[in-house]
Formats: C-alpha cells, structure tokens, sequence
C-alpha cells in the first residue's frame, strides 16, 4: 500500500512536462517524508531495504 501523499508526488511527477515539480520541489518534498518517518510498512521496509544494500555496497 502506498501513502496517499507518496502517490500524490507520483502523480505530479507523470503529469505533462509543464505540471510536473521541479527536483528542488521533489527533493524538498522526500526530505519531508523521511523527516515525518514512513507511514506505511511497505515504503518502511523499501526504505529499509535501500539502506542495507548501500551500507553492504550491493
């Protein structure tokens, strides 16, 4: 399940070229989800995931 307001940023970022965010915007609004924490287990265990294959160089 993905949080309402990980799917908003999605949806942004497949609008046409115009509507889409720019990277500050993106980049701002992902270091406010990872300051807020994970909602959901399956972003949680993503994140999670990413993190262990970056500390063990894989």
């Amino acid at each position: 399940m993905i949080d309402d307001s990980h799917w908003r940023l999605i949806q942004e970022c497949w609008s046409t070229m115009e509507e889409r965010p720019t990277a500050e915007v993106i980049k701002s609004v992902i270091r406010q989800f990872l300051n807020d924490g994970p909602r959901s287990p399956p972003l949680h265990d993503l994140i999670q995931s990413w993190s262990s294959q970056v500390d063990h160089g894989a």
